[in-house]
């Protein structure tokens, strides 16, 4: 029984993984769009970026947690504390740069 949750576990953990590299790779793709364009809104571009290395942080703090935390990789360098704090704070880092930031005057609402 428990190699079975065991590999549901690897099999969950990756799918997330997974999930989150292809969010991460839209937004660098989305980010790339922005600054090819003639007149990159500078606010928008800077709150892109911020999203797109807040995510990459999160996934990093992530994966790393949650190999500390299985005993795949030891806690000689890495500490599940320091790991999940750095999680905790890029994703709080994202959730801001998401959904706080919004520029200051907004594109007029046809009626």
């Amino acid at each position: 029984m428990g190699e079975v949750s065991d590999v549901l576990g690897i099999l969950a953990f990756s799918g997330l993984i997974i999930g989150l590299l292809v969010g991460l790779r839209r937004q660098i793709r989305y980010m790339s769009m922005l600054e090819r364009t003639q007149a990159p809104d500078q606010k928008l571009l800077r709150k892109n970026r911020l999203v797109a290395a807040s995510m990459g942080a999160f996934i990093f703090f992530f994966a790393m947690n949650v190999l500390t935390g299985t005993g795949m990789v030891t806690e000689t360098y890495v500490s599940n504390r320091g790991t999940a704090l750095g999680a905790w704070i890029s994703l709080i880092i994202f959730l801001l740069a998401k959904f706080a930031m919004r520029p200051k005057n907004p594109p007029m609402s046809i009626r």
